[in-house]
């Protein structure tokens, strides 16, 4: 360290009173900056966990694979778990004896063990079908169908087949056309039940769910959902490149959970949102600029003394200004953490409010305050971010400081001609201010001439604090919007 960086770091115990003062100010501007950052991340991971429950646990799907591309996919290693569907769409099924033909027929999904386990992100009793011969079924459906005494390793009979209108189109889906008739494309099976569902939201329009056979694998109809080994911003990337290697026709990427690895496209939620928090996070650096360097302004006259008996022993320009640097590293590698820990802090306690708040709406299907908890997510990528803009700012806020330190020349100092430049006239008050405000008020404005850049940059700092607070507002609503968890629905009932 060298002599000025002595002086400098004295200095600063000697003026505890500023030290602390200017290190709250970047404690503040760290934890809004934390904020951001550990906002972002948190929603981003409970969109993400959302969107595992409401559409199950993979990343993409793959339509109309040959046994061949089943057999490259499984293999590949870019890929951590495969998972097989028969179809690209639902099949459809009758109950044996049903009480009525809308309760007895529903859709029914066609899959392999791996894949019921992706989509599986319900309550359930037993386990997923693993042949042909076993089906999981929804509590519901058998309470609706006589069978509310049915339990794991009893037999129902179902018969496999279409719903379908007069003019022979396909029906899929949870609404029933009074038009429409069940054509049977097989007899009636007996199947094994080895697993009761209560409401799985990742299919919620499937009643039953039967293990896929090799006959089926081979057909060329089979969906194939793949869980990524690599979980990460190039997920996209992945699964394109996985697609054009084995020549796959179509893929369907899991958005949420794509968007929660920083993974997004054009369009996409995290798209849309990453302008609008980059916006915030000008404005917080903006303000936190300002406040700062208000911290230093506040004690400018102390500085110039101090900055001039540096010149006087022979300090050079350069010197001079590395010292107002190295006074905000010192500032700096107090304020960074003590900021960091405090943004995780007061975001942790805002974010559990705002997603119980969320959550408990239940606007999200099958997502409620049993199986799902708004947690704060720090990932290394927020902490990265949020040292280097602190740092960036914390350079700013120094910079205009360290350059006219390095002008300071000891007359400067003596004189402090660079802190006060007014004339006697214009320190003279307005009639009108001593009317209304008195005598304290008259000293308070001439005072403010006095000091003329130290009251604008207050007067800044108070405007950016209402624009920022104002931009925070407008912020959020555009994040809910961005999310899609809010709409105007012009209608009541559909």
């Amino acid at each position: 360290m060298n002599i000025a960086n002595k002086l400098t770091y004295r200095h600063l115990k000697e003026n505890k009173g500023r030290t602390v003062v200017t290190t709250l100010g970047i404690c503040v501007s760290v934890a809004m900056i934390t904020a951001v950052f550990v906002a972002m991340a948190s929603f981003l991971n409970l969109f993400g966990e959302i969107g595992k429950i409401s559409s199950g646990n993979w990343d993409a799907y793959y339509y109309h694979l040959s046994q061949s591309q089943i057999e490259q996919v499984e293999k590949d290693s870019r890929i951590s778990k495969v998972g097989l569907k028969y179809g690209s769409e639902n099949k459809s099924f009758q109950i044996k004896n049903p009480t009525s033909y809308k309760r007895g027929t529903a859709e029914m999904i066609i899959g392999d063990k791996s894949y019921f386990e992706m989509v599986l992100t319900g309550n359930f009793d037993g386990k997923v079908p693993a042949n042909e011969n076993e089906v999981a079924v929804e509590k519901d459906f058998l309470d609706k169908n006589g069978m509310k005494d049915a339990k794991v390793g009893d037999k129902i009979v179902l018969t496999q087949g279409q719903r379908q209108l007069d003019d022979g189109s396909y029906v899929t889906g949870s609404n029933f056309n009074k038009d429409e008739k069940f054509v049977p494309s097989g007899d009636e099976k007996e199947y094994t039940i080895t697993a009761i569902l209560h409401t799985n939201p990742a299919t919620k329009y499937s009643s039953v769910w039967r293990g896929i056979s090799e006959d089926e694998i081979k057909s060329g109809d089979i969906c194939a959902y793949i869980t990524l080994a690599k979980q990460n911003s190039s997920a996209y990337s992945t699964i394109e490149d996985i697609q054009n290697d084995y020549k796959i026709d179509v893929y369907q990427a899991n958005e949420d959970v794509l968007a929660s690895y920083l993974s997004g496209r054009q369009g996409d939620f995290l798209v849309t949102m990453l302008p609008i928090v980059l916006v915030v996070l000008i404005l917080i650096v903006i303000a936190s600029v300002m406040l700062i360097y208000n911290a230093f302004g506040m004690s400018l006259s102390e500085r110039v003394r101090y900055l001039g008996m540096l010149a006087s022993v022979g300090a050079t320009k350069s010197q001079k200004r590395k010292s107002v640097y190295f006074e905000g590293a010192i500032l700096g590698a107090i304020g960074i953490p003590v900021g960091i820990l405090a943004g995780i802090l007061g975001i942790s306690i805002t974010l559990k409010l705002v997603g119980h708040k969320i959550i408990s709406t239940g606007m999200i299907a099958g997502v409620n305050d049993s199986n799902m908890q708004m947690k704060t997510v720090v990932p290394a990528w927020a902490i990265i971010g949020i040292i280097l803009v602190s740092i960036f700012t914390i350079f700013i806020s120094t910079f205009i400081p360290a350059r006219k330190a390095s002008k300071i020349t000891p007359i400067d100092a003596i004189r402090q001609r660079q802190e006060i430049k007014v004339k006697p006239k214009k320190l003279k008050a307005p009639k009108y201010i001593k009317k209304i405000f008195g005598y304290e008020g008259e000293l308070a404005y001439k005072n403010l001439k006095r000091n003329g850049k130290k009251s604008r940059l207050i007067t800044a700092s108070i405007a950016l604090s209402i624009v920022l607070f104002i931009s925070c507002n407008y912020f959020c609503g555009m994040f809910i919007q961005a999310s899609g968890y809010e709409k105007n629905i012009p209608y009541q009932i559909a």
